[in-house]
């Protein structure tokens, strides 16, 4: 490495024997590892310094994503996104949303946002009953270039899907649900589905509550079972988190399954459907090879707090206190 093979930059001015000087690169690129050395020319030719490097980071650029579109009652929506600005402060942000298209554009106010920290960003919509489909996506904007989340569809005004089991025999189903210390047991007559909505588990976000199944025939357990939460309230069970447990078949007709209720981007404080699928061979949200399905209602509560109201002032010549409290969920 040396004046004849680099790329050299001059400085001008004049240096004492101690002196020392900078010089300011430009348009170098991101993940990249330069080398340089210092030199001097004088009139006892060409004197090098220390040779040293230093490689610039890589160059990181901001993304964003669809979280999930949350059915809030009603012909209310929640549209959530979440940016992750990769370091930069971004000119702007928005969510692109329509049927069809992309036709509104709704701008969010990140003002006083940590380029550093990613963060969610949310709108409310209205969608009527003549929209079936609907789409939104996050945009970016920085140096002048525009970045988008992935499309995320969903389908407002839809109703569950009543399912459907190939094959129902006596013993290759279950019979008794238990969650949460609520206990249901199929009526007679063994039905391949029961639309047992009636029932209600009332659960936390955020918690593993422990589900119990009992098949029918203690000799016989072949059944893989899986649960699933409308956690979104979009009548389908096909969106992210929504399969919140599953079991392989274990040599007990007595089955305890570990079920999974997130803290974020659920539906609090309405009720939701549970579906519970006991199959052997294959299934999906809507049917089942072999095997019965449940449906249930699951309410997940919103986080209650106490707040003491603190009331003062001279009674009677007296200095008196008292409080009131009262409780606010906070969604």
């Amino acid at each position: 490495m040396n004046i004849e093979n680099s790329f050299v930059v001059n400085h001008v001015g004049a240096l004492t024997n101690a002196g020392t000087y900078t010089e300011t690169l430009t348009n170098l690129d991101f993940n990249t590892t330069y080398y340089y050395r210092p030199f001097i020319f004088d009139a006892g030719g060409i004197h090098y310094g220390t040779k040293m490097s230093f490689t610039l980071a890589q160059y990181k650029i901001p993304m964003a994503e669809s979280i999930i579109a949350l059915h809030t009652g009603g012909t209310n929506w929640r549209l959530i996104g979440r940016v992750l600005p990769e370091g930069h402060t971004l000119a702007s942000v928005a969510i692109e949303h329509g049927q069809t298209s992309f036709t509104t554009t709704t701008p969010i106010n990140i003002s006083g946002q940590n380029p550093n920290t990613n963060y969610d960003v949310e709108i409310p919509v209205t969608l009527g009953s003549g929209v079936t489909t609907y789409q939104y996506r996050v945009k970016l904007v920085l140096d002048g270039k525009t970045y988008y989340s992935e499309k995320l569809v969903f389908h407002p005004n839809q109703t569950h899907c009543t399912p459907t089991v190939t094959l129902s025999t006596w013993f290759k189903r279950f019979k008794t649900v238990n969650l949460v210390s609520v206990t249901h047991t199929e009526p007679a007559g063994d039905p391949p589905y029961e639309d047992a909505t009636s029932v209600v588990f009332n659960l936390d976000k955020g918690t593993n509550p422990i589900l119990t199944i009992t098949g029918s025939e203690p000799s016989w357990h072949n059944l893989t079972y899986k649960v699933y939460i409308d956690l979104n309230n979009d009548n389908d069970f096909d969106d992210n988190q929504e399969l919140v447990g599953f079991q392989a078949p274990i040599a007990s007709h007595i089955t305890p399954i570990t079920l999974t209720i997130p803290s974020n981007y659920i539906v609090i404080g309405t009720n939701l459907r549970m579906r519970v699928i006991g199959f052997e061979g294959t299934s999906n949200y809507c049917n089942a090879e072999v095997g019965n399905i449940k449906d249930f209602t699951v309410y997940i509560k919103p986080t209650v707090v106490s707040i003491k109201a603190f009331m003062q002032g001279p009674y009677s010549g007296t200095q008196m206190s008292d409080y009131l409290r009262t409780t606010v969920p906070l969604l």
